[in-house]
């Protein structure tokens, strides 16, 4: 009787599918806005917004979701926007390969599995407005354009002269490089909350520059670290309430380029000035939610342009152009699996800079990885039509070799000694796909080099 028993039971569980037995429902590991972020292993599968997903697999900055009957691989949410799968909204937050690039593992120490999901109910705004708003004011024509090298987890490769400094930078970096020397674009509370602390001089700076943290109102455990804002002016003091949209005060021009620093950090405990790193939440999409108003869904597209590669913060806003293609931004490197933080190497000299491209990216550094094929496109969402286009290649350090081609119309071959860019002629491709690609190609020998690149919808 007990063995028909047995028979029975197990004839029974093996005609439910797989994927229903398998769905496991359990609470959040933290929450922030209406994102609730879960931790992950490969295989695990959850049920979450009475939608059910599986982690299929991680290669490198990619993760496989299975969402219902979709499959996707997406890409960790540096300055990436959430996606829409199946009734939710879905982004990755951090995964395994993507915590091996920073020095501090603490950065990434919310972590806890091989990956970790943010997920919310489609079509409702990832951080709701009345609760949260963005952090610069708009009354003085503030403009993001979401370009800066400083987004979340962006890979800093280690120089030479500064060991020991940050490989991966915690938080978002927002640009104010139009406000410097001037109380301009004050900078907002994200949300209500209770300043913890405010801390004028860190690290026994001498600069007037200060770092605070906003301990959440409506989220236990969330704070907001705010740095590089300038201590002269600043607007609040420790045990203060602040209002969501209240003003602190503004950003500090530290060196030659003038932003502030924001992130958030979810903890048991509150962060100190030595620990406002760790524990860092991924919180780009949310930010983008609040800028676009809803999760930005229009591609740019262009007619003409300049665009710089590689040049100094000061320059250019901190806007180097090297990290991998976003629909949303209209422009970048297309990468694939293989590259572990989205992005090629570059150059930063005083007066300008250059992506610098070869075979083998930051060898000798965590984010070592080595391209299967020998060009790199770097693409630019365009109206379909005739553009002239040319650009400066070479490297200011390197000798290189290159070959660059424009939407398949050769531009030319060029070997170059280090500091010794040159342009290429002039030529004029048709784009009929919406998208202006240019290609280079690269040796084993030598790198290759793009210091710039100009073009203009042409009237033929």
């Amino acid at each position: 009787m007990r063995l028909f028993i047995f028979f029975l039971i197990f004839s029974v569980y093996c005609l439910v599918p797989a994927g229903l037995r398998a769905q496991e429902s359990r609470v959040p590991d933290f929450s922030l806005g209406n994102v609730s972020y879960y931790n992950l292993n490969v295989g695990d599968r959850l049920r979450v917004i009475d939608t059910n997903l599986e982690v299929l697999g991680i290669d490198h900055n990619y993760t496989k979701l299975r969402v219902e009957h979709d499959t996707a691989w997406v890409k960790v949410a540096r300055r990436s926007p959430a996606i829409q799968l199946q009734g939710i909204q879905v982004f990755v937050a951090d995964n395994r390969y993507a915590a091996t690039m920073s020095v501090d593992k603490r950065i990434h120490g919310l972590l806890k599995g091989d990956v970790l999901l943010g997920i919310a109910p489609a079509m409702t705004p990832l951080a709701d407005p009345v609760i949260f708003g963005f952090p610069v004011s708009f009354t003085q024509g503030f403009l993001w354009r979401n370009l800066e090298d400083s987004y979340m987890f962006s890979y800093q490769a280690p120089q030479a002269n500064q060991p020991g400094g940050e490989t991966t930078w915690a938080g978002v970096g927002i640009d104010m490089r139009d406000s410097r020397g001037m109380e301009r674009h004050m900078v907002l509370a994200m949300e209500t909350g209770l300043i913890s602390w405010v801390e004028l001089k860190p690290q026994g700076s001498a600069e007037p520059r200060a770092v605070l943290c906003i301990q959440s109102e409506s989220t236990p455990g969330i704070y907001y670290i705010y740095e590089n804002l300038h201590s002269v002016g600043l607007n609040v003091k420790r045990g203060q309430r602040i209002m969501k949209g209240e003003g602190l005060g503004f950003a500090w021009g530290e060196g030659n380029w003038n932003h502030f620093r924001l992130g958030v950090v979810y903890s048991d405990t509150m962060p100190s000035i030595l620990t406002r790193h760790h524990n860092t939440v991924n919180f780009y999409p949310q930010l983008l939610d609040l800028y676009f108003g809803r999760q930005p869904v229009f591609a740019h597209s262009f007619t003409k342009g300049q665009i710089y590669f590689g040049r100094a913060n000061h320059l250019n806003g901190n806007e180097k152009n090297v990290s991998g293609f976003e629909e949303y931004h209209g422009t970048g490197w297309l990468l694939g699996r293989w590259n572990s933080v989205d992005k090629v190497e570059w150059v930063s000299g005083k007066r300008a800079g250059n992506a610098r491209l070869r075979k083998t990216l930051f060898a000798g550094q965590p984010a070592r990885c080595t391209n299967p094929s020998d060009f790199y496109e770097f693409e630019i969402n365009v109206r379909n039509g005739a553009y002239r286009i040319r650009a400066l290649v070479g490297d200011h350090l390197l000798p290189s070799w290159q070959k660059i081609e424009f939407e398949g119309v050769v531009a030319g071959t060029f070997r170059r000694e280090a500091g010794d860019l040159v342009w290429t002629s002039e030529r004029i491709v048709k784009v009929n796909d919406g998208k202006l690609t240019v290609r280079i190609y690269t040796n084993d020998d030598q790198v290759a080099g793009i210091s710039e690149i100009v073009f203009q919808q042409a009237v033929l």
